[in-house]
């Protein structure tokens, strides 16, 4: 027999087609020669393999025999296979060796066989291997194959992880394919008889099976080297499968179809239909020597000096397209007169096109705006009453929130606003209390005023739109120096914030786990003011409130060009898969994080990448209270066509939220959840996670009113880097400190329903909302939290009855003081703890 090229890891030394000792070589051959002369007939052959029975399985042989009836089988656990062998890896003239083994054979598989390509071969019953009495492959039978060609084409061969694995030795590590994984994908990924897994145990010298406790884990046999490799391997077979199942292919035939075919009757009409767009589009997008024949003419007055159109809507404003086709015009851009033609049939396609025109500038200047370094963040500051008022504001460097999930990246730790100094004696305490209110009155008037300009830049937007009020505490980065030890004088201080060079974080932090546990008790109790928003999720004191959502922040690159991007998920209730507590991602939104544009240049702006930039940011820091709250108006560029990237499809796919048990180490506490997820690289492609924050949320409506009140704990995890998370392994945060902190906010369902589709708004078209402060904050009809109940619900107030956005405002105080009062409660309990006094004892 020629030499044969080796496999790797496999031995050249063994020249037998059959895995095996020589013992047993001799035993087999022995045997064929006592037989009868010939080796029995084929049809003898089949009928005497169908009446052995579990002739597919493995048979362990303790010990030669010659008994020639059926041999039963032992009550041990067999796996359906261990290896296929891969024609691909093979010459045409090579048989399969394998690694020889000093130790005895346990057994073999009957297998099929299969010619090798372009090798002629015996007639059509030479293909079947005649096996004598005993089970073993006839010697002549393999003599006679030997010349022409035949190699087996399933045979199973035990190497070393195969055999711990039969021994009972647990996995050496696992893999974790897809956790969501579509209908058909279960079958594409194992193949028939799970023929998938066994060339791939074959191939890397491994054992690789699924798990009998989770159905998406495969267990894995084998020396860490071959494991990582096997890895590789079931990442790339899971991605084939997942393209497979998303092109709908089936067949290879009908994935590759015939270049020269004529097209179906479908197929034509739909390549008729694009033609005609195109040549419709075509048509408008060129202007007419002539325009003196159109019967409407529309005029723009587009300010170039500020905006330049060719460069925000392109050379030929590209961008217009769609409002070409929709209304059937020409639009032309004439530099000369400043101004953008618009030649039409109608009227009202004309004037409706003049209008979205307008919408796209609006779009444009808005964008600009939001990207500026100072032109939509403000500051108030609500000034403190007589009863709490000091001299000075004292500006701390010394404080507990220093690197607390700040988006401004400056080389300072920013300083806390603390009131300071002496009380104020009467007569000064009278003139501040004039001051005081004249005060409030124009923070009330400028606040107003902000929002409406706020909600006009929101109109035009085709983003995702968010607007929240957020409660915490402000950190100031850039600041005026203090001019003595006390801090600043006080009304100094509210000047300095009026200015606009002043930067701070709103640092969503409103005290320790017991402030958050203090207030959660609270909205819990008053059952007639605060209403679960969603009755899913665990069960708490017999009230379902807790939700979870997780926002990304990942980087691809592809090359030498990398893109931030985010990634927002919402979970579902909760689910036992193999035996774990697990919630699944129910809707996810992938958002552009927001850039510099084209028309701004920033000069002096030195926030880092991670910039929070939308319509309106306003901060309100309350001296008197020591708390802050931000009102938010939030703008991503939405990924619409986010579905069609398998890279981001697979990320999300293999996302889970898992909630461990409650011990008895979490008296008092809740167990931290944990989120898995890999990394995805394709080639020169790849998908990190740079951080990732998960939210657990408590939301309650207030009385019958849309405003909800949440309480929300964040768990961030910073800088999970590639090092971390190989290639499609899952990652999990189980090991790994979070940045945990709790916080609160406001927000209004009627503000979700009016803003939540302005990304999908087609190009110019303005919001389907009205955008003025007194139609957007409707009264609700409903009084405040401590008012006197009427009807089963808090009277209403005289004034909030005639403007909304006054009970907008009222409705913030009332949260701001809610969450004051959970801190002093909160203190008391410690105190009282710290006399001896368990918190179970109290009330």
């Amino acid at each position: 027999m020629s030499k044969r090229k080796p496999l790797r890891g496999k031995g050249e030394d063994f020249d037998f087609e059959f895995g095996g000792a020589k013992q047993w070589l001799n035993y087999a051959q022995k045997n064929a020669e006592a037989a009868e002369s010939g080796p029995p007939s084929r049809r003898e052959e089949e009928a005497q393999v169908q009446d052995t029975p579990n002739s597919g399985y493995l048979v362990p042989l303790d010990e030669p025999s010659t008994d020639l009836g059926p041999r039963p089988v032992p009550q041990v656990q067999q796996p359906r296979a261990t290896a296929q062998a891969s024609q691909s890896n093979r010459s045409q003239h090579s048989t399969f060796p394998v690694e020889p083994n000093s130790a005895p054979a346990e057994g073999f598989q009957r297998v099929r066989r299969r010619t090798v390509p372009d090798i002629s071969g015996p007639s059509h019953a030479a293909q079947y291997v005649a096996s004598t009495s005993n089970g073993l492959p006839s010697i002549r039978e393999m003599d006679r194959r030997r010349g022409f060609g035949y190699f087996p084409e399933e045979l199973i061969l035990d190497n070393e992880a195969t055999r711990r694995m039969k021994s009972g030795a647990e996995a050496d590590d696992t893999y974790n394919f897809s956790m969501f994984f579509p209908n058909g994908f279960k079958a594409k990924f194992y193949g028939n008889r799970e023929i998938n897994l066994r060339y791939i145990s074959w191939k890397t010298n491994t054992w690789v099976a699924p798990s009998a406790e989770d159905i998406h884990i495969v267990d894995m046999w084998g020396t860490e080297k071959d494991i990582e490799e096997a890895k590789e391997d079931l990442y790339a077979l899971g991605k084939i499968s997942l393209q497979s199942l998303s092109q709908g292919v089936s067949r290879a035939r009908e994935k590759f179809g015939k270049n020269k075919a004529a097209p179906t009757a479908i197929e034509a009409e739909r390549i008729q239909k694009y033609q005609a767009l195109d040549q419709k589009q075509a048509y408008f997008k060129t202007l007419p020597e002539d325009t003196s024949t159109f019967p409407v003419v529309g005029v723009f007055s587009w300010p170039v000096n500020d905006i330049n159109p060719q460069t925000a809507l392109g050379k030929g404003l590209e961008a217009l397209d769609p409002i070409r086709m929709d209304h059937e015009c020409h639009i032309d851009f004439n530099r000369a007169d400043e101004a953008i033609y618009v030649y039409g049939m109608k009227p009202v396609d004309v004037q409706t096109a003049l209008d979205r025109i307008f919408g796209a500038l609006c779009e444009i200047a808005t964008m600009n705006r939001c990207l500026g370094p100072t032109t939509t963040r403000f500051h108030i500051t609500v000034p403190p009453s007589s009863e709490v008022v000091k001299s000075h504001v004292k500006l701390d460097q010394d404080h507990n929130l220093v690197g607390r999930q700040i988006t401004v990246k400056l080389n300072n730790i920013g300083v806390q606003c603390t009131l300071n100094g002496l009380k104020p004696t009467a007569n000064s305490l009278r003139e501040w209390e004039e001051d005081r209110i004249r005060i409030i009155k124009a923070n009330a008037v400028f606040f107003r005023k902000i929002v409406q300009r706020g909600l006009e830049d929101t109109l035009f937007l085709r983003t995702q739109v968010h607007m929240k009020v957020n409660f915490g505490k402000l950190v100031l980065f850039g600041y005026q120096k203090q001019s003595s030890p006390d801090g600043h004088d006080l009304k100094k201080f509210l000047a300095m914030m009026r200015d606009n060079h002043v930067q701070s974080e709103m640092i969503r932090y409103i005290g320790p786990d017991s402030v958050a546990r203090e207030l959660i008790h609270t909205c819990r109790l008053r059952e007639d003011i605060f209403h679960p928003l969603h009755m899913v999720g665990p069960t708490v004191e017999g009230r379902p409130e807790r939700l979870y959502s997780a926002t990304f922040e990942l980087k691809l690159t592809d090359g030498t060009i990398s893109t931030a991007m985010r990634l927002e998920c919402d979970f579902g209730p909760e689910e036992i898969i193999g035996g774990k507590r697990l919630h699944l991602a129910t809707s996810n939104c992938w958002l552009n994080i927001p850039r510099h544009g084209r028309q701004y240049k920033s000069q002096n702006d030195n926030e880092g990448a991670y910039k929070r930039k939308g319509p309106l940011d306003v901060k309100v820091l309350d001296l008197g209270k020591d708390m802050a709250w931000q009102l938010e108006i939030s703008s991503y560029s939405r990924l619409k066509e986010a579905e069609q990237y398998s890279t981001l499809m697979g990320f999300v796919s293999h996302l889970r939220l898992e909630t461990p048990t409650p011990t008895a180490a979490d008296r008092g506490t809740e167990p931290r959840p944990v989120m898995n997820f890999i990394n995805l690289h394709d080639g020169a492609t790849q998908m990190t996670v740079e951080s990732v924050v998960v939210k657990s949320k408590y939301q309650w409506f207030i009385s019958t009113t849309p405003y909800i009140f949440e309480v929300i704990r964040y768990d961030q995890y910073a800088f999970l880097g590639v090092e971390q998370t190989p290639q499609g392994v899952a990652a999990s945060v189980r090991d790994k400190i979070p940045d945990s902190r709790w916080g609160a906010s406001l927000t209004s369902r009627d503000w979700t329903d009016s803003m939540g589709s302005q990304w999908n708004l087609p190009f110019g078209r303005p919001g389907r909302w009205k955008y003025d402060v007194a139609e957007f904050f409707k009264p609700t009809n409903v009084g405040g939290i401590d008012d006197p109940f009427i009807d089963g619900r808090p009277a209403p107030r005289p004034e909030w009855e005639k403007d909304g956005f006054l009970e907008f405002q009222g409705r913030i105080e009332e949260c701001l003081e809610l969450i004051v009062r959970a801190q002093k409660d909160a203190k008391r309990r410690e105190e009282i703890v710290m006399m001896g006094v368990h918190e179970d004892d109290m009330d």
